[in-house]
């Protein structure tokens, strides 16, 4: 192919990418309206689900990671913490399960209901 053909060619497809650029960001076309707000909720949507549904995995006996048990104790599915002094603690579960995990430091679970407020409230610490 001669060398004019190929610069032709180059040319056409810079103006056809140029052409399919994004325009500037915050503006729109003349003649749409602009997106609508929405408010925030005025109820909070409470379920009830049993904690067999969120965590189906583990039995009773099970251990789990330090960072599902940490979840489990935000979700307020946790009745019972027992060894709460020591690295290894039992988490027992509003649903019957028990289940076991290891704290990266003992007494951190303790810390973590400190901070977790009303949800952890109700949690029977046991220490060994």
């Amino acid at each position: 192919m001669k060398p004019s053909i190929w610069i032709l060619i180059s040319l056409l497809l810079v103006a056809a990418l140029a052409a399919c650029q994004p325009g500037p960001v915050g503006t729109q076309p003349a003649g749409e309206a602009a997106p609508v707000e929405y408010p925030d909720p005025q109820q909070e949507l409470v379920v009830a689900v049993p904690a067999s549904v969120l965590y189906p995995d583990p039995q009773s006996g099970d251990e789990v990671l330090w960072a599902q048990a940490y979840a489990m104790l935000l979700n307020g599915e946790v009745s019972q913490i027992l060894g709460a002094d020591t690295e290894k603690i039992t988490l027992v579960l509003k649903d019957g399960r028990s289940l076991l995990a290891a704290q990266p430091a003992p007494g951190d679970i303790l810390r973590m209901i400190e901070t977790c407020g009303e949800v952890c409230a109700q949690i029977q610490i046991g220490t060994e």
